[in-house]
């Protein structure tokens, strides 16, 4: 039995930007992730309206602020820090936090080891959301 979208993991962030188009370009050069999918451009402001990108086995899902009638905002839009963060695993994270800020990512914290077995970046996107990317040390000492 389907109970859920073929190319969506089990759990599917939707992510609210201030534009799309600028997000997918940003998402696929800066942090890797492929485009999967978009739908409706609008009329209104010509942008994509919903779109879905994929980095390995996890799902993040786009639409613009106040698409659908949403009232939803970035944090940047609203002045404010991100209210969460997401905290995505990654083959290397030391290579992957060069390219992103080498994409126009702001680092937030450079690769560092953790306590808890993982090295770590903290980076900010465009519109303000915290990404945290991660690499389970034991994996990462045997590439």
């Amino acid at each position: 039995m389907v109970w859920k979208q073929p190319n969506y993991s089990q759990c599917v962030p939707a992510v609210v930007v201030s534009n799309v188009s600028r997000a997918i370009d940003f998402y696929t050069k800066a942090f890797g992730f492929q485009y999967i999918e978009e739908e409706s451009i609008s009329e209104e402001n010509a942008d994509i309206q919903h779109a879905a990108l994929r980095l390995g086995e996890f799902t993040i899902m786009l639409t613009p602020e106040g698409a659908f009638d949403m009232p939803h905002k970035t944090p940047k839009s609203m002045g404010m820090p991100s209210p969460m963060s997401l905290y995505v695993y990654t083959q290397n994270v030391d290579q992957l936090y060069k390219k992103a800020v080498a994409g126009g990512a702001k680092s937030s914290q450079a690769p560092e080891d953790s306590f808890w077995g993982d090295r770590f970046c903290k980076l900010e996107d465009p519109d303000g959301y915290e990404w945290m990317f991660a690499t389970y040390k034991e994996s990462f000492n045997q590439a």
